[in-house]
C-alpha cells in the first residue's frame, strides 16, 4: 500500500462486475487456502522491491497461477531505487535494481480485459495485511474461476514496487495501455476489522480518486450480499494503491479494502511491525474471496 502520509488498506474483489453469475467449476473458495498463501508470503518477508525476496515471492505466485492451468508469466522492469536495511531501518538509495509484475491470463469471450490485482512487495514488515492478504484473495479467485469462460478476459496481476510510489503498476500501464483494458480492481489490504469495515473507493482527490460509477456498482453488489460498505475519504485513509496508475491513464479503477473505524489509525497495522500473520483474519479472507468470485 502506498501511503501519502500514513497508511492504506484494501480488501475485496469483484470479478462478478462484468462476468457471468454462474458458479465456477474450479472449486469453492477456501479460506484455508487463502490463509496459507498469506503464511507462505510472510515467510518470505520482508519482500522489499528489487531484492531476492521479492523475486522469490514473484516466482511463488507465478507457480500458483500455473498450477491452476492458467498461462502465467513474469515481466521484469527496472527501478531507479533500491532498499537498504541498516540497523532495522529502511533507507532508499539511487541505484538501479529489478522488480517484477506477475500475470496470469483467463481468456474470455471478448478481448476486453479486466485487471484483478494486488501488490506482492512489502516494506520493512512481514507485510501480511499489506498486501499478502490481497495477493491471497487474487490467487484464490483465480483458482476458483480458472475453468470458466467468461464474457470478458481477466488478467490476474500482482504488482511489484507498489511501496516505491506504484512503480510496478506504472510500468504495467506503460507496457499494456494499448490493450483493451476496461476496468481495474485492486485489493490492497484486508485487515482485521469489524463488520462495518468494508470500504470500496476513495473520494476527495482528483489525483488518486477511484472511479465513482465503478465504486457504486461494487457497493451495490456488496450491499446485496449483506455487507455494510461505503467509500472513504483521503483525509481519513491518507494513502492510495495501484488502481491510481490506471485511473491516471483514463482506465476505470476501484480499490477494495477493509478498515477499523474504532481504531485511531483506521488502517492499522500496515507499515508497522504488527503487520504479521497474527493480524490476518482467516474468516475475512474467505469472505472477501467469496464476494470477489
Amino acid at each position: 500500500m502506498r501511503l501519502s502520509s500514513c497508511h492504506i488498506l484494501l480488501a475485496f474483489v469483484l470479478t462478478a462486475i462484468f462476468c457471468s453469475p454462474t458458479l465456477a467449476q474450479g472449486g469453492e473458495v477456501s479460506a484455508d487456502r487463502a490463509y496459507g498463501h498469506v503464511e507462505n508470503l510472510v515467510n518470505i518477508a520482508p519482500r522489499l522491491a528489487g531484492t531476492a525476496a521479492e523475486a522469490i515471492a514473484a516466482s511463488y505466485i507465478e507457480n500458483e497461477f500455473q498450477s491452476y492451468g492458467l498461462e502465467a508469466w513474469i515481466e521484469n522492469f527496472t527501478i531507479e531505487k533500491s532498499y537498504v536495511v541498516e540497523e532495522n531501518r529502511l533507507r532508499v538509495i539511487s541505484e538501479n535494481s529489478t522488480s517484477y509484475n506477475v500475470m496470469a491470463l483467463l481468456p474470455g469471450q471478448s478481448d476486453e480485459i479486466m485487471i484483478i490485482g494486488a501488490h506482492h512487495d512489502s516494506v520493512l514488515t512481514p507485510g501480511a495485511v499489506d498486501d499478502a492478504s490481497g495477493v491471497s484473495v487474487v490467487l484464490e479467485i483465480a483458482r476458483v474461476l480458472s475453468t470458466e469462460k467468461l464474457p470478458r478476459t481477466i488478467l490476474f496481476t500482482t504488482f511489484g514496487s507498489e511501496e516505491l510510489d506504484l512503480l510496478g503498476s506504472e510500468a504495467f500501464v506503460r507496457e499494456h495501455a494499448e490493450n483493451n483494458i476496461v476496468v481495474t480492481i485492486v485489493f490492497d489490504s484486508i485487515a482485521p476489522g469489524p463488520d462495518n469495515g468494508l470500504r470500496i473507493g476513495l473520494r476527495d482527490s482528483q489525483e488518486v480518486a477511484t472511479t465513482e460509477w465503478l465504486d457504486a456498482y461494487a457497493q451495490e453488489l456488496a450491499e446485496d450480499l449483506g455487507f455494510f460498505v461505503k467509500s472513504e475519504h483521503l483525509s481519513a485513509v491518507e494513502g492510495y494503491s495501484d488502481y491510481a496508475s490506471f485511473t491516471r491513464a483514463g482506465i476505470p479503477g476501484t480499490w477494495i479494502y477493509w478498515v477499523n473505524p474504532q481504531h485511531g489509525n483506521i488502517l492499522w497495522p500496515i507499515h508497522t511491525p504488527a503487520d504479521n500473520l497474527d493480524a490476518v483474519d482467516k474468516v475475512r479472507l474467505g469472505q472477501v474471496a467469496s464476494f470477489g468470485t
